[in-house]
């Protein structure tokens, strides 16, 4: 349907004209608001860190990292992260749906995908904190802002992803984390209800495996069931997003098979991140550990 052109310059460009620039505003506030957490120093480093990234330059490269991990595993976090955003030239966005180039690796058209907020991360480092182990594993990889975080905050650890790996950013983010901790972390491509049970058989044993991959209750449930094989007894698990009704049946779908005990929920409130979440909207998790017969005796 197309508009007559008469309405077109009476309605909608003035409507334009009054609404865009509230918008950008609002947005830029957003934004600088996300930004706001970080100190001086660590927006020098977030700054140093994010030119030696993009001009490969891998030493000074390393000596940042170190530097910002001397900061604390919170600090370290943060600025990882804000850097992550930056290198994929989403400055400040701190979560929000986005739109990346406009298409997936499939030639489809890109869909919104919003993705783990500064204040998410400091949930999951409290769990990390309290499971320090040689290997982290995590189900949805997406732009590498959470394995970015993870890394930067905990350098003894090692760090498995699973993720479809659908969208164009997944190439550049792999590279960014891939210079950032060199050999630290290995991320497996395609259907996690495929890749994860595939991994399993060379037997690795995640410390902490946070799981932010398919919301759907088959493909949530699927994650559940299958991660008890990348499990040991003391292996703590995070589900993201129970506040989804989808994802939180399967969370109670696998406590009522015996999959999981559930020890705790926790929430985190974040900015807002369009595509109908609003400001201190609280983002549920939960936490448990595996049920594994060797460790019921």
């Amino acid at each position: 349907m197309h508009l007559p052109q008469q309405m077109c310059s009476r309605v909608i460009l003035p409507l334009l004209a009054e609404k865009l620039p509230q918008a950008i505003d609002k947005e830029r506030t957003r934004r600088l608001a996300v930004l706001a957490r970080l100190s001086a120093s660590q927006l020098e480093h977030l700054h140093d860190l994010t030119s030696a990234v993009r001009s490969e330059l891998f030493l000074a490269t390393s000596l940042l990292i170190r530097s910002v991990q001397t900061m604390g595993p919170s600090a370290a976090a943060q600025v990882t992260y804000s850097v992550m955003d930056r290198l994929h030239r989403w400055d400040g966005n701190g979560g929000k749906h986005h739109l990346s180039d406009g298409h997936n690796t499939k030639g489809k058209p890109q869909l919104p995908e919003g993705y783990i907020a500064p204040p998410q991360v400091e949930i999951l480092l409290t769990v990390g904190g309290h499971s320090p182990g040689r290997l982290y594993c995590e189900i949805g990889f997406n732009a590498g802002h959470s394995a970015a975080a993870l890394l930067a905050a905990y350098p003894q650890t090692s760090l498995l992803s699973f993720d479809l790996a659908e969208h164009s950013y997944v190439d550049a983010a792999e590279r960014y984390v891939a210079q950032l901790f060199p050999g630290r972390h290995t991320l497996i491509r395609g259907p996690s209800s495929l890749t994860v049970p595939r991994m399993a058989q060379s037997n690795p044993h995640c410390d902490l495996i946070f799981i932010d991959g398919d919301h759907r209750y088959e493909g949530a449930l699927a994650d559940l069931q299958n991660i008890k094989a990348l499990s040991s007894c003391a292996t703590v698990i995070v589900m993201d997003d129970v506040d989804d009704k989808r994802v939180a049946a399967a969370w109670n779908t696998a406590i009522v098979n015996g999959w999981i005990k559930e020890t705790k929920r926790g929430s985190a409130s974040v900015l807002n991140t369009g595509s109908g979440m609003n400001v201190g909207q609280q983002r549920q998790y939960a936490f448990g550990t595996p049920l594994l017969t060797q460790c019921r005796s």
